[in-house]
This record gives C-alpha cells, structure tokens and sequence, in this order.
C-alpha cells in the first residue's frame, strides 16, 4: 500500500470518530433536556414575599406569629406587628423577657387589627454589662366557647448598652502658695490624659492660693459608646514650673490603666501635691462624669 492511500485511510478513520462522538453528546443533551419536563421547575420566590418562620396551630395565631417583627439597639427592644391582619378571634400576645444580668419580666397584650401592635422594652441598666436575651412568646387565640388554643416560640439574642459620656471642665484649686521666695501667682503646668489619648495634654496658667481656676480644654463627651471601646478614665498631675528658676528636670503623670466605661460616673475629687516632688505646692481638684445608658424609643 502506498503512503498516499495509509495517510487517506487515517484520516478517514479519525474523521469517522469524530463523527461518532459528535452523535453521542448530541444524544446526551438530549437526554439531559427531556429529563426535565417542562413547568416543574418552580418560579424564584417575590423579593416581597413573606417569610413563614412559624407553622402555628390556627390560621390566626399563623398569621400573627408571622407577622411580629424584632428590633434591638442598646438596652431597648421593641416589637410590632402591623395593623390590618385578617383574624378573626382575639390573639393575646404575652413576652415574658429573661435576662442574663437582670431577670424576668413579662408583657402581654391583644393584637388589635386597626392599630397593630407594638411593645417596647427597655431591659434595666443592671451591671451595664452585655448580656444575653431570651423572649418567650406565647400567643393564645380565644376561640368561642370559651376554648383556648396556644402557640409558644422563642427568641434569643445579646444586647449590649451603649452609652453617652460627657466629663466636666476640670475645677482646680490651689491650698498653698507655691512660690518659695515671694507671695505671687503660682505658674502652674497642668498635664491630663483624656479617654481616648495615648499622648497628654497641657495647658499652663497662673493660680493663687485659694482660687480656682477652671480648666475647659479638659472636658470630653462622645455619644453611642459600648464598654468594649478602649476608654480610659482620665489620669491628671500638675507641677510649678517657674520661668528660668527652679523650673523642675523631671515630673510625672501616670498613664490610665482603668477601664472608663461601664461603671464610671458620678463626681471625681482628688488632692494632688506637685508632680515635680519639689517644693509644698498642693491642689485640689474635682470634676464630674455622667454616664447615661441610651434608650431608643423608636426604633
């Protein structure tokens, strides 16, 4: 056989085979296509559609159950659902709230088909601490003749408070007279650490024995803050520092190691003696920090 007719009886040959594959995978997808017979595969659900969570008893107590949405901010938890649901027995709604810090509490009332319902809590500040959140819900649809059917369900969460801290102008007020070698103003040199600073502060001014001087720059606030935020309680010193003369080489002021939030709050008073550890100056020093829990009514 000449190489002319080998090479032809190759080709033919590949040709052949590919001829053959062809027909099987057309065969396959057709295959494929009539497996699925047309209209069973299910349109993709409305973006609107409701979420059934709950398969309740009765068609009202489905209804109502369904319909009870859940909102949480702080220490607040509010609970509604919208007017205009189709029952037609009386839905009693009872929320019994079990705290991980503060303990139980229970609330209950009717939904009302032309208001809806709505039912705020705000759980008790208690340790100001985060803390875990189980709803028992309990929804009981009076039936006539007297008869009762229930559906209970559960919901559980964390919530953890946040807070609105504002600290007052730092008030200070010398009780001795610090210059060694004449009645006159002291020239004091102020240094403080705010909450939320890893480098203090300063500010300088004259002070007399027995006057207060209000430092403004040191006041602070700053609202929706949570315990796990890093804020310090403020640290805060103060030295003489005359111009030229016996002006100190070294003072300190310590670093904030305690924790700002949850328990701060109230008035601070402290009696410093000069930073420098030179000479008699001493001070007295006060301000005070609020620390309100924020509640959110309307959520």
């Amino acid at each position: 056989m000449s190489n002319e007719s080998k090479i032809e009886l190759n080709v033919n040959s590949w040709l052949t085979m590919l001829a053959v594959l062809l027909a099987l995978l057309f065969a396959t997808e057709q295959v494929a296509h009539a497996a699925v017979a047309p209209g069973t595969v299910g349109q993709r659900p409305l973006s609107n559609a409701q979420l059934l969570r709950y398969n309740a008893p009765t068609p009202n107590l489905n209804l109502v159950a369904n319909a009870i949405a859940l909102k949480t901010k702080s220490l607040s938890i509010l609970m509604t659902a919208p007017a205009g649901l189709a029952v037609t027995n009386p839905v009693n709604i009872r929320v019994t709230y079990n705290s991980s810090v503060t303990g139980s509490r229970s609330i209950q009332n009717v939904y009302d088909a032309k208001t809806g319902y709505r039912n705020f809590h705000n759980d008790p500040e208690g340790n100001r601490t985060k803390r875990h959140m189980k709803l028992d819900i309990l929804l009981t649809e009076q039936q006539p003749g007297n008869k009762q059917v229930n559906f209970p369900f559960t919901r559980e969460f964390d919530l953890e408070p946040l807070f609105d801290v504002s600290i007052t102008p730092l008030r200070f007020t010398l009780n001795t007279s610090c210059e060694r070698f004449y009645e006159g103003d002291a020239d004091i040199h102020f240094l403080w650490y705010a909450p939320h600073a890893s480098k203090y502060r300063e500010r300088s001014f004259q002070a007399k024995k027995g006057k207060t001087t209000t430092i403004n720059e040191f006041a602070w606030a700053h609202q929706e803050l949570n315990a796990s935020a890093n804020l310090m309680f403020p640290t805060w010193s103060f030295y003489e520092k005359d111009t030229n003369v016996f002006s100190p080489l070294q003072y300190d002021i310590p670093k904030p190691t305690l924790k700002l939030l949850p328990n701060a709050g109230g008035f601070v008073g402290r009696t410093l003696k000069d930073a420098s550890r030179q000479g008699g100056c001493e001070a007295d020093t006060a301000f005070d920090i609020s620390v309100r829990v924020r509640q959110y009514l309307n959520l």
